[in-house]
């Protein structure tokens, strides 16, 4: 009954977190959903008890797209406002 309850409450934020990307102005902010929708996507594999495949998900999405994300971002200045 506790693993329904936990999968529950990680689906949510993923879906909330994924939304918040596309409705968010701020591309900094979108990244920092990005990760959060792919750490709780590694978060379901772990519940499917797949660990090997969790954590290369994590390690590859959460870790190198959205490292990578950031420094596009910051290098290009998409994350700054208009003064």
């Amino acid at each position: 009954m506790l693993d329904i309850g936990v999968f529950w409450i990680v689906a949510a934020i993923t879906l909330t977190s994924s939304l918040l990307i596309f409705t968010s102005k701020n591309t900094m902010h979108s990244a920092v959903f990005f990760a959060l929708t792919m750490l709780m996507i590694g978060g379901i594999y772990v519940m499917l008890e797949s660990f090997f495949l969790a954590f290369i998900h994590v390690m590859v999405y959460a870790g190198a797209v959205s490292i990578l994300i950031v420094f596009a971002i910051m290098v290009t200045r998409g994350g700054m406002d208009e003064l």
